[in-house]
């Protein structure tokens, strides 16, 4: 009798633990989402500003918005941008330049610094991260892209509360024994293993 109710206490706690790992997992994955479109969206609003684009604002908003839908957001935009700015100054070389830079803000801050921030949060290494996403849009395509991030963080989440997975998490770990050492006790085990028997 007892032992069942070890085990049900101790499968109740690992399932918490669980959850609670993956909540707070994903919670950093969405600020740091957050971050970065808010860093694109006032990025373009200044570039936008400094040519003289009217609208600089809204555009910078529209940026911070549909880079939430990756390629499909920033694509939408820089076709916007191009015809906006081609009427505006009378002069399509100016809108191909402006959807241009456009593109590759989105890209150095919306994809390169996106990843890099995703894996730090989530502490995996950029590797693990982008070959989590290329991953995930093989296999679902654009809805790949948009959740695979998040699924690959939730499963390391729950890698490194399973000790028969743990494993698993130090390999996407930034460093090899990342995830052990993050968890509480994990300084004591060690520490008790390294200690000379008399």
């Amino acid at each position: 009798m007892s032992q069942r109710i070890h085990s049900t206490l101790t499968g109740s706690a690992v399932s918490g633990g669980i959850v609670g790992a993956v909540g707070r997992s994903l919670w950093q994955y969405l600020l740091s989402l957050i971050l970065t479109d808010a860093l694109l969206g006032v990025a373009v609003w200044l570039m936008y500003r400094l040519f003289g684009v009217h609208y600089a604002a809204a555009f910078g908003l529209a940026a911070a918005i549909l880079h939430f839908i990756p390629f499909v957001g920033p694509t939408l935009l820089a076709i916007g941008s191009i015809t906006f700015v081609a009427i505006q100054f009378h002069s399509l070389l100016h809108g191909l330049l402006l959807g241009a830079l456009t593109i590759a803000l989105a890209g150095l801050i919306g994809v390169v610094l996106q990843v890099w921030l995703s894996g730090r949060t989530a502490r995996m290494n950029f590797a693990a991260t982008f070959l989590s996403a290329m991953f995930w849009t093989w296999v679902w395509g654009l809805p790949g892209l948009i959740f695979g991030t998040p699924i690959t963080i939730a499963l390391k989440a729950i890698c490194s509360e399973i000790p028969g997975l743990r494993w698993v998490d130090a390999l996407m770990s930034q460093r090899p024994h990342d995830g052990a050492a993050s968890r509480p006790g994990a300084l004591t085990q060690v520490t008790a293993k390294t200690e000379p028997r008399l």
